[in-house]
């Protein structure tokens, strides 16, 4: 049973890699990732992407041609008014005409209010960990021929009654935002592709108000009560014409309903993994047609609520039914009506083929499903504890671990022991609530002001999800904590973290990612002194003389060299708990052959 998890666990992660990497193999793609991932120029090549998608929002040729303004995001604030060129809201609002963006790094962008998108805007975050958060989040508004891909939307908020920057360059008052991820109103010709959307105020995916042409594809919903709607109210007939593909999409662990709910219009929903559901999954109202074809639903493990469906009303006439559908753990899909009525009648642009759910398939989503299961184990708090680690479970079962971050410390375990020289009354509590970096003069706020400029304990935590991009390597002093859990902190750049002659250190929940080589140079040290530091070799985290180490729960990939280096006399170092992933050299244990202190 061990090896078969462990198996599936292996090849989920590949299935997980593959819809992030550009350079997975082609053989296990589906139709829209085998049209572009197969390009090894796709960087420069990137409006190759508008010719690959498919269902109801058709090939997205609108998108490119010699008219397309190039443009890369380069600063991670956002003014709603007055829009700084370089931010993301200068790139959907005040430019003319078509616009592909992009991002120069990783960053956290977190909006002041609504970001609304202009027609013929692509907003492509390939390549790059983009997250984005705030107020609102992106609105789709009387707009066509839109691509939103490859961005983290999460954690957005209600808005009320307010006025942004527009398109073409125009202030426009906005009503109430319930606080989706995204939400398209009156918008037509919209692709949303390869996104991962969590944790918003409302929902994550809102199609309203005569908006058709929607194309719903490769993404991940997870950690929501309402994951997606079609159509606006019962009393809105426009959405009658409405028309969506959801295809390719995993929805779960920890999402509730309306995977989606259709009013009014038709959804073709195919080749999607349902994680479960609390309490269904796909539903409606007001005579939708809705196909379900080829999709894999395993049902929660509670006895009573194993249907898939559900329906507000029967009067109509309802076209709702399944073909080819797998059900797993006794999901099932009850009173199917209009059963071959509900076709999508795609044109040669829009047509895809529906991969059939035979065993191989459902394997893989079975091994996906456990996969993304413990990943979402490692990041989530709220996760059951009874599938856990001996750490996890020490922690995890407190609702207060918020407020009592410090208990962490006792649960340590191998070489590293309990962290508790980490604890105390005499540590000092600091949040870092800017992600800019200054390797000389750190400001207040920021990471390496709490790692070198507080002396003594402290255990440092996050504001809010952030990217912070290092111009120079890191240096943690003795006794310091860095604690990322319950937000997405990203960090890369020059040299990343380094751990010189110290003790007593936890690092714990960051993605440390693209870290590349520096010259020698200086940086403030321990204690607020500014130390040469040699030749750094692009290392995610690289240990030097250190002792009594813990690195948990990271993520870290695609660095220059490598991602641990634990040499010339560290030792009583625990690594546990972490992905390390998209690399070459991963970890290295002994600095040379000829170091002796790294026998002990």
């Amino acid at each position: 049973m061990a090896t078969t998890l462990s198996w599936c666990f292996t090849l989920a992660l590949f299935m997980v890699t593959l819809m992030a990497s550009p350079s997975s193999s082609l053989a296990k793609m589906n139709a829209i990732d085998k049209c572009w991932r197969g390009n090894p120029l796709w960087r420069s090549q990137r409006q190759q992407l508008a010719k690959c998608s498919i269902g109801f929002a058709g090939k997205m040729i609108n998108n490119i041609g010699k008219d397309v303004m190039k443009y890369k995001v380069i600063d991670p604030s956002d003014n709603p008014l007055s829009p700084k060129s370089g931010t993301l809201r200068y790139g959907t609002t005040m430019i003319k005409g078509k616009v592909w963006i992009t991002f120069k790094n990783s960053m956290t962008i977190t909006l002041q209010r609504p970001l609304i998108l202009s027609s013929f805007t692509a907003i492509d975050g390939r390549g790059v960990d983009i997250h984005i958060t705030g107020v609102g989040c992106l609105l789709v508004y009387q707009a066509t021929d839109i691509i939103i891909h490859g961005l983290r939307i999460h954690h957005c908020k209600a808005q009320p009654p307010s006025t942004v920057m527009g398109p073409n360059a125009k202030v426009i008052p906005l009503g109430q935002m319930d606080g989706d991820a995204i939400r398209l109103v009156t918008a037509r010709k919209v692709w949303i592709d390869h996104n991962t959307l969590y944790e918003c105020q409302d929902g994550l995916l809102d199609v309203t108000r005569g908006s058709t042409d929607v194309t719903v594809s490769n993404n991940w919903f997870r950690n929501q009560d309402k994951v997606m709607l079609l159509g606006h109210d019962d009393g809105h007939l426009r959405d009658k014409n409405m028309k969506v593909t959801v295809i390719f999409n995993h929805f779960g662990p920890n999402c509730n309903q309306r995977m989606p709910r259709v009013r009014h219009g038709y959804a073709h929903v195919a080749n999607n993994f349902y994680q479960g559901w609390e309490q269904y999954a796909i539903g409606g109202s007001m005579s939708p047609s809705i196909k379900s074809e080829a999709n894999v639903f395993v049902a929660p493990n509670d006895a009573g609520n194993k249907e898939v469906t559900w329906r507000k009303g029967e009067k109509g006439l309802w076209k709702f039914y399944s073909v080819g559908d797998a059900f797993k753990n006794g999901a099932s899909f009850s009173k199917q009506t209009g059963v071959g009525g509900a076709k999508p009648n795609y044109d040669r642009e829009q047509y895809f083929k529906v991969e059939i759910v035979g065993v191989e398939i459902e394997l893989l989503q079975w091994c996906f499903t456990l996969a993304l299961f413990m990943v979402a184990l490692m990041a989530s708090p709220s996760s059951s504890l009874a599938n856990m680690n001996v750490i996890d479970k020490c922690w995890r079962g407190n609702p207060l671990w918020r407020s009592q971050r410090q208990q962490l410390a006792k649960f340590s375990i191998g070489f590293a022991c309990k962290m508790i020289n980490n604890i105390g009354k005499d540590v000092v509590k600091y949040k870092v609530i800017h992600p800019s970096d200054n390797p000389l003069s750190p400001k207040s706020g920021t990471l390496r002001y709490g790692t070198t400029m507080i002396k003594g304990k402290v255990w440092i935590t996050f504001k809010n999800s952030m990217a912070i991009t290092l111009r120079r390597p890191l240096l943690l002093s003795s006794f310091t904590a860095i604690d990322g859990r319950g937000v997405d902190v990203l960090i890369n750049g020059a040299g990343c973290l380094l751990v010189y002659q110290a003790t007593n250190i936890i690092i714990r929940g960051l993605l440390i990612h693209h870290c590349k080589a520096q010259p020698p140079s200086t940086v403030m040290g321990p204690n607020a002194k500014v130390i040469p530091l040699g030749q750094m070799d692009g290392d995610a985290i690289r240990l030097v003389t250190a002792r009594k180490v813990w690195i948990d729960h990271n993520t870290l990939y695609e660095c220059q060299d490598g991602l641990l280096d634990v040499t010339h006399g560290s030792t009583d170092v625990t690594v546990l708990n972490n992905w390390f992933r998209n690399q070459d050299k991963v970890m290295l244990l002994r600095h040379d052959d000829g170091h002796l202190r790294d026998k002990k």
